[in-house]
């Protein structure tokens, strides 16, 4: 389903952000300036709408709890919905992107040029009681122009659509300013088109219901995520996904699709999400060649004022490091990497800052306030910092082919999954692709008896100690390895083992509790040990398992030999060149009006350059009478007819004196309209524009905007002149 929203006045979706000395209150934009409408501000008031029909009967009581749910729900509510965008603002976006990134007029379509396409500026005072503004009470906001249209992406169950439908008829008005004209809207919930995806069945290649089997998963941010396990960092989200996100929405999903009421209960429930015997990696991003990175490891470091790379856990960068006093380093070069053969691929992650506010108890007030010891509820603010919607990340499941089989449905009938807080509302929708189950691939490779290895931790690991306390010492880590597998690694006690710590948190829904404080080993933490045993350990079974606590959700995930064989170079491809996307008429709109408006703006400095020193004896007068003139006719034909009737008069005079720079006629009769089309089309050609507006200032266009392009060069001209003659 959709909601979609029509604008019917001028409005004003804050976004808690101002621009100083221009704006006081903006509205929300993505990267390329086109706005949406933030889905938290929807929810709100569809909330209120629903709690205000509750109390006055016209729906049944328990409404509002059974829709919107409630607050630290176990499973979450069923209502979700996301950012109110324009009509096909995925084509039109990428459409824009390729624009913004063409050298030929990328300086023309700024993202602030595309939002003055949607928007504009509006500013008002406050008045006194002597009807006079009141001092310092100036106010500028952006507003959203009325008459546009944004969709929202609903997930709600069908048998409260009639409900929703009812919520969306009363609900009239949002924003700031709502009760001063400004938010008036229209709700309608519509039906979604259909996206025609084809289901993802995997084969069946003869697989036992043990086999050791992996699903790969490419997540895509369709909307701002929040994800956070980080002690102290609640409201900002990691550079990744964590596993227990992609676990805790299965699960959920899991349960609805069984209707299970006691799911701790139930045997397949317990093997695949509580017992570990199934194990989901978080999900970190893609470079540009949409390859899975890892956590830098912490042993690589960059030379300073330098791209050079050293690894810590080879034997010859470390000595040269121990030779050559005067290098310095400084350190990963980037947080995520793809690592090859010493072959480094950097890739990053966008994050964008939001901000909200939870109203008080007593609606009369607008906003949250500052909370005082004792006082009433003020309501609450709230600053999030969330990945960007549009970024790809690579995810694994693994486990037995029996347990793995029966989470395929879930993710192949239904590809979208909401992942992290806030999930009813803005954030989480993500759209999840999936390949397999296919059998498992060891890696092949042993660590030689007195032979050496690199290991490094790709997700922070939990490990207990001999006590068995939470620790971030890399030695109790190999110390289970060893009780694992009943091998002997030694950690070698030299530059080559990097380790970090981290405090690791989160809030468990079913126990609406949060999770212990545990102190964790950071992923990037790398461990150069030594084989002192007698026989050859496996690499592969090394790394086929997770080691130290919550390992269900992707943690103490480890590879071997990864780095530190050979020298590690920057090989990070250039991003690929942005391909024209598909027009929309959205994006033809825009195009347009921005070629336009930068077109007049060389018309408006044309007129200035021609204005130069003004006639002294053309009065004021006449300049003004000029203006008025001008905007009074839609055509030259009009404009010449009120020309002539100054014939033989001192106006007509006058008219002769800037007859040149207005192209007026001989005589002062009559317009030079092939002339002034000349000029338009040297402005034209002079911005490149000729492919983006072919036609504009066409003299054997009849549509009028010859005329249109005039009366801007005419008003700049003579408006010019009126200034000057005052100086």
């Amino acid at each position: 389903m959709l909601i979609k929203m029509t604008l019917l006045s001028d409005t004003v979706p804050g976004s808690g952000e101002g621009l100083a000395g221009v704006l006081d209150t903006d509205i929300a934009y993505d990267d390329v300036g086109l706005p949406f409408i933030p889905a938290k501000r929807l929810k709100g008031l569809l909330r209120e709408s629903a709690m205000e029909l509750e109390t006055l009967g016209a729906v049944l009581q328990g409404t509002v709890q059974a829709l919107f749910g409630t607050g630290y729900a176990p499973t979450g509510a069923e209502f979700k919905v996301s950012n109110g965008c324009i009509r096909q603002y995925g084509q039109t976006h990428r459409a824009l992107q390729w624009l913004q990134g063409n050298e030929r007029y990328g300086r023309l379509f700024h993202p602030h040029a595309v939002l003055g396409c949607f928007t504009r500026i509006r500013s008002q005072t406050a008045m006194t009681a002597e009807g006079t503004y009141a001092d310092r009470s100036l106010r500028s906001m952006r507003v959203l122009n009325r008459g546009q249209e944004f969709f929202f992406a609903l997930e709600a169950p069908e048998a409260h659509r009639p409900t929703l439908e009812t919520v969306c008829k009363v609900t009239r008005a949002m924003g700031a300013g709502r009760t001063r004209g400004l938010g008036q809207i229209r709700l309608e919930l519509v039906d979604e088109e259909s996206n025609d995806l084809e289901a993802m069945a995997p084969a069946d290649e003869g697989l036992r219901e043990e086999d050791a089997c992996r699903i790969s998963l490419t997540i895509r941010t369709e909307a701002q995520v929040l994800a956070s396990n980080r002690v102290g960092r609640s409201q900002a989200s990691e550079g990744h996904i964590p596993g227990g996100l992609i676990l805790g929405a299965l699960a959920g999903r899991y349960i609805a699709a069984r209707s299970l009421a006691a799911p701790d209960t139930d045997k397949d429930f317990r093997s695949i999400f509580l017992d570990g015997r199934v194990q989901f990696s978080p999900a970190f991003p893609l470079d540009v060649e949409g390859r899975q990175t890892i956590p830098c490891p912490l042993s690589i470091v960059r030379e300073k004022n330098s791209d050079e790379l050293y690894d810590l856990s080879r034997d010859e960068d470390r000595d040269r490091l121990a030779r050559d006093g005067s290098l310095q380093t400084k350190g990963c070069p980037a947080e995520w990497v793809f690592l090859e053969e010493g072959a480094l691929s950097r890739a990053s992650v966008a994050f964008e800052v939001e901000y909200h506010h939870r109203r008080p108890d007593d609606k009369a007030k607008g906003r949250a306030g500052e909370a005082m010891p004792g006082a009433e509820d003020e309501g609450a603010f709230f600053q999030f910092e969330v990945l960007s919607p549009g970024q790809s990340f690579g995810a694994s499941i693994t486990g037995p082919y029996g347990l793995l089989r029966q989470l395929t449905p879930l993710l192949a009938e239904n590809r979208t999954l909401y992942l992290g807080k806030s999930r009813t509302a803005q954030y989480g929708r993500c759209t999840v692709s999936m390949d397999g189950p296919y059998r498992y691939a060891a890696t092949e490779g042993r660590i030689e008896p007195g032979g050496h290895a690199v290991i490094t931790l790709v997700s922070d690991a939990v490990v207990l100690n001999a006590c068995g306390y939470p620790s971030a010492d890399p030695n109790d880590l190999a110390a289970e390895m060893n009780r694992r597998h009943g091998i002997s690694l030694e950690i070698e006690d030299s530059w080559g083992t990097c380790a970090k710590s981290v405090m690791l948190g989160g809030f468990m829904g079913v126990w609406r509790l949060p999770r212990p404080q545990t102190a964790a080993l950071k992923a990037g933490t790398v461990l150069r040990v030594k084989n002192a045993g007698w026989s050859p350990v496996d690499i592969g079974m090394l790394e086929a398992v997770p080691y130290g606590q919550r390992t269900p959700e992707g943690f103490g995930r480890i590879v071997v030999n990864r780095h530190g064989h050979c020298a590690t170079s920057d090989v990070t491809p250039a991003p690929e060149a942005l391909q024209p996307a598909p027009s929309t008429d959205t994006f033809v709109m825009v195009k347009e009006k921005i070629a336009r408006r930068a077109l007049e703006d060389a018309l408006t400095v044309e007129a200035v350059r021609k204005a130069g020193k003004p006639p002294a004896d053309v009065p004021p007068s006449f300049l003004a009478r000029m203006l008025k003139l001008i905007d009074r006719n839609t055509s030259f034909d009009g404009l010449g007819k009120d020309l002539d009737a100054f014939a033989d008069k001192r106006a007509g005079r006058h008219a002769e004196k800037l007859a040149a720079p207005l192209f007026i006629g001989n005589d002062g009769k009559g317009f030079q309209e092939v002339k002034f089309a000349d000029t338009v089309s040297q402005c034209r050609q002079r911005l490149d524009l000729d492919v983006l507006l072919p036609d504009a200032g066409d003299s054997r266009n009849a549509s009028g905007e010859l005329y249109a392009f005039y009366q801007v060069y005419a008003r700049a001209f003579l408006t010019h002149l009126k200034l000057r003659r005052r100086s």
